[in-house]
C-alpha cells in the first residue's frame, strides 16, 4: 500500500516511477527552475556529504573542518585571516543562505504544484521521491 507523505513532495530532490524505478523526467517550469537554483548550493553540499559520509577521506575532512571551526571560535588569534572576518559578515552570510534556501523550497514547490501531470501522478502513487543523499540507483 502506498502512503503519501505530504512533506516528501516538498523535499524530494527528484522523482522516480514506483514500479520500474526509472527516473521520471518532466518539463520543469520557471518557478521550479528558479527554486532549484536558489537551493542548489545547499543541496549539492548536503547530497555530496550524505553520499560520501562512509568514505574515510570524508570523515577525516569533516574532522579537520570541525577542528578548524573550533579554532576559529575559541582561538581566533592563531588564525591570521580571522581578523579580516567580522561577526556581522558571518551572520549576513548565514542569513542570506538560509533565506535563499527557504525561498527556493517555496518556489520549487509552487512550480511543482502548478505542474498538473506531476501532481496527478504523485497523488495516484505512481511516483516516489528521491531524497538528498539517496544512494538508490536511478535507472535511466
Amino acid at each position: 500500500m502506498h502512503v503519501i507523505r505530504p512533506w516528501a513532495f516538498a523535499v524530494a530532490k527528484d522523482f522516480r516511477e514506483r514500479e520500474t524505478h526509472i527516473a521520471y523526467s518532466y518539463e520543469k517550469n520557471r518557478l521550479e527552475k528558479l527554486g532549484s537554483l536558489l537551493r542548489g548550493g545547499v543541496d549539492y553540499v548536503l547530497d555530496f556529504t550524505l553520499k560520501e559520509i562512509k568514505n574515510p577521506v570524508m570523515v577525516v575532512t569533516l574532522t579537520a573542518l570541525a577542528a578548524l571551526s573550533t579554532t576559529f571560535v575559541f582561538y581566533p588569534h592563531y588564525l591570521p585571516f580571522v581578523n579580516m572576518v567580522k561577526p556581522w559578515m558571518i551572520r549576513a552570510a548565514m542569513y542570506g543562505s538560509l533565506e535563499a534556501t527557504i525561498l527556493g523550497i517555496g518556489l520549487r514547490n509552487l512550480g511543482r504544484l502548478n505542474n498538473d501531470l506531476l501532481r496527478e501522478k504523485w497523488n495516484r502513487g505512481e511516483l516516489e521521491p528521491v531524497y538528498i543523499g539517496d544512494r538508490k540507483v536511478i535507472k535511466v
